[in-house]
């Protein structure tokens, strides 16, 4: 991506504005592969190679959710590491510069914004779930210590309002729970790590057939529940 259709960036940089397009706007979908996903690839890798002298604290969480549609959990959590740990005050807000100077930026100063530590939590959602493009992907880009030693969330929302609740722990997801907030379908990637999925809701278990990394549909009225598992 570049700045105009005959400049790219060519110098370390603070604002990512001329990548909107992988994030906040999300008009290239990196799971549709060809052209998308060669876009990302190659402006990240741009972002990489010019380096984060010019970076400020904000820089930092935006960063991380371009590596959380490129499902580079391990990128993602870095770029948040490095946030908290060193544009961060005692008290959690952002100063925005290095301003203990660990030679991470070249900005110095510590003016307190508030725009980065919402990005850095939006950030962290986003490597927990995604449902952008219309299917529900659980813990789409978190680092593998991560999915060993176990993470989880409670009632994210999710496209079209339904409330979303998921667990992983030693590299298997242990369930996906939802809570339907309207009438419609719903699109879910299977990240368990099997080909048959058991559905229970209205009392009743449903066994079906999708192999991993496809998806598959539920339709759900509004404030139907339903728990997702897959078939030991």
């Amino acid at each position: 991506l570049m700045l105009s259709p005959d400049e790219s960036l060519n110098e370390s940089h603070r604002h990512h504005a001329h990548a909107m397009a992988i994030y906040p706007l999300d008009l290239l979908n990196y799971h549709s592969g060809g052209r998308d996903k060669q876009i990302i690839d190659e402006t990240i890798n741009n972002l990489e190679l010019l380096g984060t002298g010019l970076w400020v604290g904000f820089s930092f969480p935006w960063m991380a959710e371009f590596y959380s549609r490129q499902c580079n959990g391990e990128g993602a959590a870095y770029q948040l590491k490095l946030f908290w740990e060193v544009f961060c005050s005692q008290n959690g807000f952002n100063l925005n510069g290095d301003f203990n100077k660990y030679g991470i930026t070249q900005w110095h100063y510590r003016p307190f914004t508030l725009e980065a530590n919402m990005c850095a939590a939006d950030a962290l959602q986003e490597m927990l779930l995604q449902t952008y493009d219309g299917i529900i992907r659980v813990f789409p880009a978190i680092p593998e210590s991560w999915r060993k030693n176990g993470a989880s969330f409670s009632s994210f929302r999710g496209m079209k309002g339904i409330l979303i609740s998921s667990s992983i722990k030693n590299g298997e997801v242990e369930f996906i729970h939802l809570v339907a907030q309207n009438d419609g379908n719903y699109l879910i990637q299977n990240d368990f790590n099997s080909d048959k999925i058991i559905i229970k809701r209205r009392n009743c278990l449903e066994e079906i057939n999708c192999h991993c990394k496809d998806n598959f549909t539920i339709e759900l009225l509004k404030d139907e529940i339903c728990h997702i598992t897959a078939k030991k």
